[in-house]
């Protein structure tokens, strides 16, 4: 869809209170430019809250730093209780929730991104154009998972025909069996 608006001034305060949802949904919604790209629109506008990070790294410079590795980084605000980031990233491409950050000194931390009104969305691969329920790649490794489920369940069937066929109360030369009638006497050492 286009939109036409009348004053620029209200187009600006359209897109500065991004991101937009429909039916819980995002939306991609762009300034129009003449191009024939396929990939347009695409970029997405979110605040980030960025956690897992010292208080006293919290700076512009680390923002900037995480901002341009994801997206395409707008400000950051960073007050006694927030540390968060504006970046536009491409909405075609899974979000990345978390990242490392690297200090000269060697110190590395795990930084969780938390994007703000941010709703449906694959909590598998992170994509915001499918749930979890329509995702192939989880799909797949469901799939992946039954079969390999399925396998064992296959070679525990044949262990069980072969102890089924062995007799129970024979015991081998030298063997002692315990019998024990409750779980906390099943896990403890034999005596």
């Amino acid at each position: 869809f286009q939109f036409q608006f009348e004053l620029e001034s209200d187009l600006l305060t359209v897109l500065a209170k991004q991101p937009y949802h429909y039916a819980r949904w995002m939306i991609i919604l762009e300034r129009w430019v003449p191009t024939i790209s396929p990939t347009f629109p695409s970029m997405i506008p979110f605040w980030i809250t960025i956690q897992g990070i010292p208080v006293h790294l919290w700076t512009e410079e680390a923002a900037r730093c995480i901002g341009e590795d994801i997206g395409t980084y707008e400000t950051a605000e960073v007050t006694a209780l927030t540390f968060r980031m504006r970046v536009h990233v491409n909405g075609r491409l899974p979000l990345i929730k978390s990242t490392t950050l690297e200090y000269p000194n060697g110190d590395e931390v795990i930084a969780t991104l938390v994007y703000e009104k941010l709703d449906r969305h694959c909590l598998k691969c992170c994509r915001l154009d499918h749930d979890i329920r329509d995702c192939l790649e989880a799909k797949h490794e469901k799939k992946a998972l039954l079969a390999t489920q399925a396998k064992g369940q296959g070679s525990n069937e044949a262990e069980v025909s072969r102890e089924q066929l062995a007799p129970r109360n024979q015991l081998k030369r030298g063997e002692t069996r315990r019998i024990t009638s409750s779980r906390e006497e099943q896990s403890r050492p034999p005596l």
